[in-house]
């Protein structure tokens, strides 16, 4: 109750100290009092929130038993915490933000490459790409299908390479449901590493963003996949992997 009867007071007290500050809303009936306009709603408020605390403390034993004092602690400690650090209690202080260093360079996006593995149909690597590079920037996502050598790369595999295409044909959904401009396509290669490149290479991708949440198991954290990207460097390369530490198996006695 005094917290409301704080911020009602602080109301009032802005209206006299700065009347013409920019207000673009004000309550009604506001009654001018030497020269300040005094919401009245303030006012209530302020008379009805103080007097319901008095009737707390009054009527309720706990409440002078506990409350009074957990209020002096706290005021105790505000002063003391200000006398230690060499403030004022009474004025309000400004934090300065740390200058930028002076070889600070900021990075911009405009294009991003997100090569996707897997059934990562939640689009959660596009999504975070898009922070990268805003509004006006263009993703290009791609889904990678690893082709064995001993199948023929325009051949075979014609199952995973509908659920590639359903994958895509999802996150194109949910990308231009956010606002996100973006392009698609299906690669079959024997080479990911070497297909994510080329491809990077040919749109003029600033970053690739690679996820290794939805990778197959051989693809998760640091896999060949991601040492290639790391080791040719197209453009920038952003690698994301899930934050918690590798299960262990652990043996079961027959």
């Amino acid at each position: 109750m005094l917290s409301f009867t704080t911020a009602h007071v602080a109301v009032i007290a802005l209206r006299v100290r700065e009347p013409d500050r920019e207000r673009p809303y004000r309550m009604p009936w506001n009654v001018r009092i030497r020269g300040s306009d005094i919401p009245m709603t303030a006012v209530l408020g302020a008379i009805g929130t103080s007097a319901a605390w008095c009737a707390v403390v009054a009527l309720h034993g706990e409440a002078r038993t506990i409350g009074i004092p957990w209020m002096i602690a706290g005021m105790a400690g505000y002063f003391y915490y200000r006398h230690h650090q060499g403030l004022d209690p009474r004025k309000d202080y400004r934090i300065e933000r740390a200058e930028r260093p002076p070889d600070f360079q900021e990075l911009e996006y405009r294009t991003a490459l997100v090569p996707i593995f897997g059934e990562d149909v939640s689009a959660t690597a596009l999504s975070s790409a898009a922070k990268l590079i805003g509004t006006d920037g263009v993703l290009y996502a791609i889904f990678v299908l690893p082709v064995p050598s001993q199948l023929s790369l325009e051949a075979g595999l014609e199952e995973e390479e509908a659920q590639g295409r359903s994958v895509l044909e999802s996150a194109r959904i949910k990308a231009r449901r956010a606002g996100i401009k973006i392009h698609t396509g299906l690669i079959r290669t024997r080479n990911p590493g070497a297909a994510i490149v080329e491809e990077a290479q040919r749109v003029g991708a600033d970053v690739i963003y690679w996820s290794t949440i939805h990778a197959p198991t051989g693809e998760q954290r640091i896999g060949p996949t991601a040492a290639y990207l790391l080791s040719k460097r197209p453009c920038r390369v952003i690698i994301e992997t899930e934050n918690r530490p590798p299960r262990v198996a652990t043996p079961v006695s027959a």
